[in-house]
């Protein structure tokens, strides 16, 4: 399974204006059954909001980066289906 991240939120404006907005939140792409899971920025880091990850996904877990997130999600997955 390959997962991505599409970003689908920007912050408003950076710090100067010549720079690009940086996106504050990602969809992930390549879940099975159009699962959603979002990886937004929050306080402390980057965190996965999840609907289908209800208890067993620490939901206050922080990242440093979006990847690391995405990186313990794809971890997760990998335990939860293997067999």
């Amino acid at each position: 399974m390959i997962l991505t991240l599409l970003p689908i939120e920007w912050t408003r404006q950076t710090a100067s204006v010549n720079l690009p907005p940086e996106a504050i939140a990602y969809a992930v792409a390549g879940l099975p059954e159009q699962r959603g899971v979002v990886i937004s920025l929050a306080p402390g880091g980057w965190r996965v909001v999840h609907e289908f990850f209800k208890a067993a996904m620490d939901r206050e877990a922080r990242y440093p980066t979006p990847e690391q997130a995405l990186a313990a999600l794809r971890a997760f997955i990998d335990l939860k289906t293997e067999v």
